[in-house]
Parts: structure tokens; C-alpha cells; sequence
């Protein structure tokens, strides 16, 4: 869920992006033409990214590029630098979030591809239950969000290089507490171990919202034959089925009152909340958002996203007017003029 500020500063290798926290600046190359430099998010200097920056993995695929450069392109294209707010000296850390007494707890998730569990970036602390705790890290957030969205394969793994001695005495498990598995953290996307975000929130919350993103599934007469295809189809079947395990144990939690809240999703039938005064969303535009919007790297048409906060609104305010508080009040399109 969280796309937050800026981005980090990566150097690759074979095992894929790294970040470096708190790595010197190092040697620079001169920008060539057709190229600019901009900021570096990380240390202040300066970096080269080309002035270009669309389609460039597709680019570097018909150059004939390997991995290693199809990732430098990808690094290129998604993590662009983006200001900071004013007055601030470089790029925003985990400590520069809401403190618990000022706001809500902004947590982010990834998954850590060695132990196989959630790892967690707040203000509080950075941690998965295996490998240990790191109190109050100074990771920046844009890292933070890298790693949340490391999606595989191409931007997987993403590799937090840490010191050993930054982990709190006594924290995780043995063996997985120890240099090993704690000087180069490799993660990935957090949605691979939960993609409802829900296990941060369940264990500490009675009332737990959930709005659900994700593409619905797509059911084929057909299915490819190649191994390739072949293989991406049985893995969009696995995550499916862990999804809806998800969201059918947060249901039944919810019937059996061991949790107060509701759930929406992209493609939830707003009709079904059997409301007499929803705000109007036809079911096939709905249905056009839900399965005509693809989640790709690609800047997204400022009139695709208006009608896709409209849709988010309307389906949140049936869901919490239903089963949270039926005395709230019906809210309206954030855009009234795109409508959904």
C-alpha cells in the first residue's frame, strides 16, 4: 500500500539491487549527452539519469542487455529522485515519520527471501522475528518502499546491507541472529508473504480495515502449453489461492466477532452492501478500473487515477457505513466532475 517519498540509491551486482546505507559517495562518472544530473537521494551528490527514462526496460532488452542491465535501466525508470519536503537535507528516514503520539504508525512491509518471513520498517524499529530487531533504524523511507515493491523477478532481491551491530542484543532466533543472514539482507515485495498487509495489523488491533488492490483473478478457458508461461500461470494460481485463504479467514473472523471492521477490493459488487444510497458507480466501469487498469511501470493518465480514488471512496464508504458505524454520514467523489 505504501508509496512514500523518495527513492534509494542502488549499485548492482549479480544478486540484484543493493542499497548501500550510509555508503561515502564514490567515484562518478561525467554525464553524456543527453543525459542530466539530478540530486543523489542517498548522499547528496550528483548522479547521471538519462533524460529519457520511458520504456527502458523494453530498451535494454532489444539491446540485447543481461540482467545486470536490465536491472540498471529498472533502477532508472521507477526510482527517480523526488524532492523532499523543504528544509529538509537529503532524502526523509524512518525517524522522520509520525512519531505514535502525532499521527498513525506508517509500517512497511517486505518479505526477507532468506527466512521467509515479514520484515518491517517503521520508526520504531526495523525487524522480522528470525533475524532480529533494529531499534529506531535511519533507513530512508524510499528504501524502505523499494523493498516493499521489489516485485520478482526483475527488481528481486532487493539486498539491505546492514552491520551486524545495529541489531538489538538478544533479538531473533539462532542461527538466523547471527552475521550471516544479517550483513546482506535479501528481500522482495511484501505482498509474496502477505499480500493483504494484514498479519502487521491482526495481532496488535481489534478493528482492522482492509482495502484490497489486487487485480482479481482471471479464469481462462485455455491455459498456455510453454514452460515459461506454463510456470507464471501456476504461480498466479498459488497466490491466488493464499489470497482468498486470507481474505476468507478476515470474513469469518469478522461473522464470528473476534475482530470488529470490514474488507473492500478493486472489484468488490458495491450493490451487494445492500445500501440504499451508495454513491453511483455502474458495475462496468467498475469493471473496466478493476480489470482494464494493469499494474505496470508506466506513468498512469491523471484521469485514470481520479476515477480510481472515486471508486476506492465508494466502495470504502459502503463498507464502513455497513458493518463499522452505520451512523456515519455518506461522504462524496473526492472528484465529482470524473465520477467513476
Amino acid at each position: 500500500m505504501a508509496r512514500l517519498l523518495s527513492p534509494p540509491k542502488f549499485g548492482t551486482g549479480r544478486a540484484g539491487p543493493r542499497l548501500r546505507c550510509g555508503a561515502r559517495p564514490g567515484a562518478r562518472r561525467r554525464p553524456q549527452p543527453g543525459e542530466r544530473v539530478a540530486d543523489d537521494p542517498i548522499d547528496g551528490g550528483p548522479r547521471v539519469v538519462p533524460r529519457e527514462a520511458a520504456g527502458a526496460v523494453v530498451r535494454a532488452r532489444r539491446q540485447g542487455g543481461d540482467a545486470r542491465s536490465v536491472t540498471h535501466e529498472m533502477r532508472d525508470r521507477v526510482h527517480q529522485r523526488r524532492r523532499v519536503p523543504q528544509g529538509d537535507q537529503g532524502a526523509a528516514v524512518a525517524q522522520d515519520l509520525p512519531d505514535d503520539r502525532d499521527g498513525p504508525r506508517f509500517v512497511i512491509n517486505a518479505t526477507n527471501l532468506e527466512t521467509g518471513v515479514l520484515l518491517r520498517f517503521s520508526r520504531p524499529y526495523a525487524a522480522d522475528y528470525l533475524t532480529g530487531k533494529i531499534d529506531h533504524p535511519r533507513f530512508t523511507v524510499a528504501a524502505a518502499v523499494a523493498a516493499s515493491s521489489a516485485f520478482p523477478p526483475v527488481l528481486t532481491p532487493f539486498i539491505l546491507r546492514c552491520k551486524p551491530g545495529w541489531f538489538a542484543p538478544d533479538s531473533g532466533q539462532a542461527p538466523f541472529n547471527s552475521a550471516r543472514y544479517r550483513k546482506n539482507v535479501k528481500l522482495t515485495d511484501g505482498g509474496v508473504y502477505d499480500n493483504l498487509g494484514l498479519e502487521t495489523a491482526w495481532k496488535r488491533y481489534q478493528t482492522v480495515l482492509v482495502s484490497d488492490g489486487g487485480a482479481p483473478f482471471k479464469r481462462r478457458p485455455r491455459s498456455a502449453r510453454d514452460w515459461l508461461r506454463g510456470t507464471v500461470r501456476v504461480l498466479r494460481v498459488e497466490d491466488n489461492q493464499v489470497r482468498s485463504l486470507r481474505k476468507r479467514q478476515l470474513i469469518e473472523a469478522f461473522q464470528q466477532h473476534l475482530r470488529a471492521g470490514a474488507y473492500w477490493g478493486i472489484a468488490t459488487e458495491i450493490a451487494k452492501y445492500k445500501l440504499d444510497d451508495v454513491l453511483p458507480c455502474p458495475p462496468d466501469r467498475v469493471e473496466l478500473l478493476a480489470e482494464g487498469v494493469r499494474t505496470r511501470l508506466a506513468k498512469l493518465d491523471a484521469g485514470v487515477q481520479e476515477r480510481l480514488v472515486n471508486w476506492g471512496y465508494a466502495v470504502c464508504d459502503a463498507a464502513l457505513r455497513k458493518y463499522v458505524d452505520p451512523a456515519l454520514l455518506k461522504g462524496a467523489f473526492p472528484y465529482p466532475d470524473r465520477r467513476v
